[in-house]
């Protein structure tokens, strides 16, 4: 990765809008056109809704007044067939009396049974009883021929009333009916009747019509407009809402009649023409024949609804053209800032240095700020794992399961390769030799790049593991097994990444890929793509470089260098005269022909190839690196030629003699030396301790720790707590990390049992040589 920073003032200008800035214009255009089709839509399909639900409303309201109605009938139908069975009426319809009474005495008993019933039900007002034959009214108050009604109090049902009741029960045997007077809704039922049919005894039931009409109006919506109306074919009984001037323009014969022909549940459309209303509606039949519950619903009540809806519409729409244009090109811009903000920290030249509105500062509060000391930590330790793991300090056999469980180190392909992005070591770069944990705009670029890649390669390759080694970004990328051409593919995603870094934020970036290898071969792959980069700085023109196109060359010039690996095995051979000798014909080769300006270069590339292959082997197989070949770097380019042969020859003379003296020493001491590797690389396992250990290294834990002592005079356990506590330590120094959060990065789930040992070993607890270090700073 590589960024060229402009000092310059004269460049501190406005960076075009790319095509990101039109992307999100597009966007929000579509974000505009969907309140307009949803509103368009709910308003469309909001007519059928309101209607639906007013109806649903208004037929549950019907159902539950016409059982209300029915019950009423029914106890008035249920009068009739006690009184059916009174001898007094049985008596009276015959014009006959009971041994030893008179028809008064028989009508004064029958008034005193009709009393006690007339109490059994709230809703009557009236039990009336007429004899026909005798010409006589009973009622539970009094007693009284046909022609004395006119002159009686408090009467509901007059002459002509009793006429229309008999002539309409010359067909049927009960009748509903509302008197002249519309005092009461009257019940009438033959109770006794002659061979021919004609009545003996008629029963009329006055019911309370105000307490009737009181149970429509109780059963009412607040929000609810429509009219309740028991009917009969001639004309209206009861009504929700007397004033109604609605019954007048339906024809109740149609309604009927529409009713009978139909079961399906469908509401009967009319129109008034006098007034030009719309109105729908809804029946049920009740238990008298010819009498049914009617609903009435005028339409414009819901449309009304409707109306409103529409005013909300027009009234969204019009907001939603008029702020459109400015909210679009307004976040659209306001988006597009951060963008070219980060571009002008990369690029070096400043921005705005409010750190409340500048979007590189809010980035950087992510990175930083943002989160806890303890999940910095744990990030760090993951990075600094997975350098281990690359550089082999670890070998892959060595991950241990929690510790695969807690960095999400699966692994699950078995091929594997690894990507190592690098940025310039130049002056221009803006980078300088040595990292900087300070400098944040890298870790800008870093963020960047880190997340820009993570989203390309998830398709094709989604198992990925980043980490920062050396100011470079090491990608290990597991390649599944049914992935074809996976270097192709790889090769193509980082042209895209190029492609889009360049574009957006004008980062430049160099790239080394190594071959495929075997997931146990990851520092080999690791070592390939170091060495793919350098082979870039050093001949490529090109930004990508693949390890396998790099050409393997035994002879440059006139000069025999054979291969990295006959050097590597000359110098672990410790054959010093060999080494002597494979130099000295080297500066005679050198001496005796002038190099080209490539094959010079060539010669560089060579030695830091088998520099970087020998330190490997020594990390993998020895676990250290001799500290003479610690001379690779960016000034091992800078060194002429002649003066890098002696300085190369004298670090690999060293390097073979430590070597002998390590292999001496590791013959006898392989053993604990390994306890211990696995030890310092997984101490922060809180599952780590005896049991673990001996079964990681297939023995019984009673001989590892004979053996360990043994060689160490002391117990595994102990130098797993040292170590943990040294661990400990730096983090106090170096870290805000409360105690408990210390205990838990080092491996102690238990904050108790970190004091107590940490008090065993130093002498003292963390919180006091927490505060002692605060004091002495």
């Amino acid at each position: 990765m590589t960024m060229h920073y402009k000092h310059s003032l004269q460049n501190k200008s406005k960076s075009k809008p790319s095509g990101l800035m039109w992307q999100w214009i597009l966007s929000y255009t579509s974000v505009l056109l969907m309140p307009i089709l949803i509103c368009s839509f709910y308003y469309f399909h909001s007519y059928n809704l309101v209607e639906q639900r007013t109806l649903s409303n208004q037929h549950l309201i019907l159902e539950n007044s016409k059982e209300q109605i029915d019950s009423a009938f029914y106890d008035a139908i249920n009068l009739s067939n006690h009184l059916q069975l009174n001898s007094y009426i049985n008596m009276l319809a015959h014009g006959k009396c009971a041994v030893d009474s008179t028809p008064a005495l028989d009508r004064h008993y029958l008034s005193g049974d009709l009393k006690m019933l007339q109490v059994s039900n709230a809703l009557i007002q009236q039990l009336n009883v007429y004899f026909p034959v005798s010409d006589y009214i009973v009622t539970a108050a009094s007693a009284h021929e046909m022609s004395m009604l006119p002159y009686m109090d408090n009467v509901g049902i007059s002459f002509q009333d009793w006429q229309q009741i008999l002539e309409e029960l010359d067909g049927t045997h009960i009748v509903c009916m509302t008197p002249g007077n519309s005092s009461c809704l009257v019940l009438a039922k033959t109770l006794q009747s002659d061979i021919h049919g004609a009545p003996l005894a008629v029963m009329a039931v006055q019911l309370d019509r105000e307490r009737l009409i009181h149970k429509f109006q109780n059963d009412l919506f607040p929000e609810f407009g429509g009219v309740f109306a028991l009917i009969k074919t001639d004309g209206v009984l009861l009504s929700s809402d007397s004033s109604s001037a609605v019954f007048e323009e339906l024809s109740f014969p149609s309604i009927f009649t529409f009713f009978d022909s139909r079961d399906d549940g469908s509401l009967y459309d009319t129109s008034t023409a006098s007034v030009g209303k719309s109105y729908l509606i809804d029946f049920y039949p009740t238990l008298i024949p010819e009498v049914g519950l009617i609903s009435v619903t005028d339409k414009s009540v819901y449309k009304a609804d409707l109306y409103k809806l529409l005013e909300v519409l027009l009234f969204t729409l019009t907001v939603c053209v008029i702020t459109g244009l400015f909210v679009i090109f307004y976040f659209s811009r306001r988006n597009y800032k951060p963008v070219e903000q980060i571009v002008h920290y990369i690029k070096g030249y400043g921005g705005d240095d409010d750190n409340d509105t500048n979007e590189y500062h809010l980035i950087m509060k992510i990175l930083t700020h943002n989160q806890s000391e303890l999940e910095k930590q744990r990030a760090l330790l993951r990075n600094n794992y997975i350098q281990k793991i690359l550089t082999g300090e670890i070998a892959f056999h060595q991950i241990s399961g929690p510790v695969a469980e807690a960095f999400s180190l699966h692994f699950p392909a078995d091929r594997v390769c690894v990507l190592l992005l690098s940025p310039e070591t130049s002056q221009e770069s803006g980078f300088s030799s040595e990292p900087s944990p300070a400098d944040n705009t890298e870790q800008l670029v870093y963020f960047i790049i880190e997340n820009v890649l993570k989203e390309l390669l998830s398709g094709q390759f989604p198992d990925n593991y980043f980490c920062i080694q050396h100011r470079q970004i090491a990608v290990i990328t597991c390649i599944p097994g049914e992935a074809a051409q996976p270097e192709q593919s790889l090769e193509h995603i980082v042209q895209e990444l190029f492609s889009f870094l360049t574009r957006n934020y004008q980062i430049e970036l160099k790239a080394g890929i190594s071959s495929i290898h075997h997931k146990d071969g990851l520092s080999t792959a690791y070592l390939q793509a170091d060495a793919a980069l350098e082979y870039i700085k050093l001949f490529g023109n090109h930004p990508l470089c693949h390890y396998a196109s790099i050409p393997q060359e035994q002879e440059i010039g006139a000069i025999h260098l054979n291969t990295s690996d006959y050097v590597v095995n000359l110098i672990l051979s410790g054959s010093q005269p060999q080494l002597s000798d494979y130099f000295s014909t080297l500066r005679r080769d050198l001496e005796s022909s002038r190099l080209s300006s490539a094959d010079a270069r060539s010669c560089y590339y060579f030695f830091y190839q088998v520099t970087a292959r020998l330190r490997l082997y020594c990390q993998t197989h020895y676990s250290f690196i001799p500290s003479c070949l610690d001379f690779i770097g960016d000034t091992f380019f800078q060194i002429p030629l002649p003066e890098l042969l002696t300085q190369v020859q004298e670090a690999f003379q060293k390097a073979s003699e430590q070597l002998q003296e390590k292999i001496e020493m590791l013959d006898n001491n392989r053993w604990g030396t390994d306890i211990r590797r696995f030890i310092q690389n997984n101490y922060f396992d809180s599952d780590l301790n005896l049991n673990t250990l001996a079964e990681h290294f297939h023995i019984s834990p009673s001989y590892l720790s004979k053996k360990y002592k043994e060689q160490y005079q002391s117990s595994v356990i102990d130098y797993l707590y040292e170590v943990r506590i040294r661990n400990s330590i730096q983090l106090i120094q170096d870290t805000n990390m409360k105690v408990t959060e210390v205990a838990q990065m080092v491996g102690f789930p238990d904050s108790n049992a970190f004091i107590r040992i940490f008090k065993k070993i130093t002498g003292i607890t963390p919180g006091k040589y927490k505060a002692e270090l605060i004091s002495k700073t």
